[in-house]
């Protein structure tokens, strides 16, 4: 039990900061992706409220499309930094695989 909830505060946490990243870069040319990472970052939180299967299901779509729109903002603002990329994928990998033992 206490392994599930230390899990879904290290989601929240996680999407906490890609809101606030995504808000504070909504002035940039790439606004569509901070959007969806905007409203994918709301939906972990909610979820955190449905049942674990639901939590699951949307935590890991919730963990890739941040994967995603990451990779898209920084092709679009041509600041793509492999090395950081590289650490996401790492985190976003992790962060998957906690979820699904929970």
């Amino acid at each position: 039990m206490i392994f599930i909830v230390i899990v879904k505060i290290i989601i929240s946490l996680y999407a906490l900061l890609m809101i606030v990243a995504s808000v504070a870069e909504l002035k940039s040319k790439g606004r569509w992706g901070n959007l969806l990472n905007l409203l994918t970052g709301l939906a972990i939180l909610f979820s955190n409220f449905a049942d674990i299967a639901s939590f699951k299901i949307v935590a890991i779509i919730g963990l890739i499309i941040f994967q995603l729109t990451a990779i898209l903002n920084g092709f679009q603002n041509k600041s793509f930094h492999i090395k950081h990329h590289i650490v996401r994928l790492f985190i976003t990998i992790i962060l998957i695989t906690l979820v699904i033992f929970i």
